[in-house]
């Protein structure tokens, strides 16, 4: 039993390591290439739709502020001023109780005020 010879199909221990280190980069070429691939896909998915805010001083917005200590309470508060802008994304907001805030962009909209009256003058009587 202990004296049978080795079959000749029996590679050595340096030939299976070699060939296991070569499977191994293979997988691991294939593996980086893949996930290039795919994080390009999820990119370019994500850029569909996303648009870049960016706010001037003086712009009028309302902020996504908490409304209680319950985070999943939260509400729109505003108008408001931006005051300064300290990077891209992150921006001083004067609220109209005077209090003043940094805000992320993401919490941040355009205000638009409402139109309550439209004044329109007759064309019909100028011919």
């Amino acid at each position: 039993m202990g004296n049978q010879p080795l079959p000749s199909s029996v590679k050595s221990v340096n030939d299976y390591l070699t060939e296991l280190q070569a499977k191994l980069t293979a997988i691991h070429d294939y593996a980086d290439v893949h996930a290039t691939v795919k994080q390009q896909k999820y990119v370019d998915h994500y850029n569909k739709r996303a648009v870049d805010k960016r706010f001037q001083v003086g712009q009028q917005v309302i902020v996504l502020l908490h409304d209680s200590s319950n985070k999943l309470q939260q509400r729109w508060q505003g108008p408001g001023t931006v005051v300064a802008v300290k990077s891209p994304h992150s921006n001083l907001i004067e609220l109209e109780q005077g209090q003043r805030r940094w805000s992320h962009a993401n919490k941040l909209r355009s205000y638009h005020q409402r139109v309550n009256e439209v004044m329109v003058s007759n064309c019909a009587n100028r011919l």
